[in-house]
Order: structure tokens, then C-alpha cells, then sequence
């Protein structure tokens, strides 16, 4: 009765499918990073980015979406239009 267990649980192991979406279960994860050092990387990288330009670049964002928004409003029917026309 066992051997019969084994060797369904060995084929469920060696499924391709089974190991496709629930990955082996033997196998460990990898620990290039381990856990200390993802917050001294984290920490190193954000003590590298400049906020208050950060910042500014959000703004710029905004403020030419809001610009370009009416010329979008206006041009989309327009675009509609000639999508419709070549189908």
C-alpha cells in the first residue's frame, strides 16, 4: 500500500504540469538576497533619489496632462471617426 503511495506521490513530482504551477516542492528558494540586505540595498537606493525633484517631475506630469486633456477631447472623436472609416 505505501509503495502504491509513493509512487503516485513520485509522479505528482515529476508531473510537468503539477511542477508549472505549484513549482516543486523539494526545491528551496534562492538566497542571493537575503534579508538583511534587501532593506541596506532599499536604503542605499532611496537615499539616492532626489525628492524635490521628484517632485517637480510629478507636477510637470500634471500640469501638461491638464494642459493636453482639451486637445485630447477634441481629437478623439476625430480619431474615432477615421478609426471607424479604414475598418
Amino acid at each position: 500500500m505505501s509503495r502504491n503511495k509513493d509512487l503516485r506521490e513520485e509522479r505528482l513530482h515529476n508531473d510537468p504540469f503539477s511542477q508549472l504551477m505549484f513549482g516543486r516542492k523539494d526545491q528551496k528558494q534562492p538566497s542571493s538576497l537575503s534579508a538583511q540586505s534587501l532593506p541596506g540595498n532599499l536604503e542605499k537606493y532611496l537615499n539616492e533619489i532626489d525628492v524635490n525633484l521628484l517632485y517637480e517631475n510629478i507636477d510637470l506630469l500634471m500640469t501638461t496632462a491638464k494642459q493636453l486633456k482639451p486637445l485630447y477631447e477634441q481629437l478623439s472623436p476625430v480619431i474615432m471617426q477615421f478609426i471607424k472609416k479604414n475598418k
